[in-house]
């Protein structure tokens, strides 16, 4: 199973969202956070994405909304819209810039 880069949300957090990664799926990651005593409320999936390279892309999405974070935690103080625009932006950039396209991109040219 290839990773994710997710964006939970919790009801009884207003205005906060939660971005991380998984090796499993962000359905999964959601209900183990949720069982937590301290969480009133279950955590859901606003978003998630799947991509080989989960660990640069959530690096990218936490160093871009560093402004918005809470100390030393993966929540963060911005719209959840935001936070999806941001994360299919770089998720296309990072897809686009993968080696393996980069070489298909380089046969076209020469095909040309």
């Amino acid at each position: 199973m290839m990773a994710s880069v997710y964006i939970l949300v919790n009801k009884d957090m207003p205005g906060l969202i939660k971005i991380g990664r998984t090796n499993s799926t962000a359905s999964e990651r959601a209900k183990k956070l949720s069982q937590s005593t301290s969480v009133p409320s279950p955590f859901e999936v606003a978003y998630e994405t799947p991509c080989d390279q989960a660990k640069q892309l959530e690096r990218t999405m936490h160093r871009q909304l560093a402004q918005y974070r809470r100390p030393r935690r993966e929540f963060f103080e911005c719209s959840v819209e935001y936070a999806i625009s941001l994360l299919e932006h770089y998720s296309l950039d990072i897809l686009n810039n993968h080696p393996l396209n980069q070489k298909a991109k380089e046969l076209l040219n020469i095909l040309r």
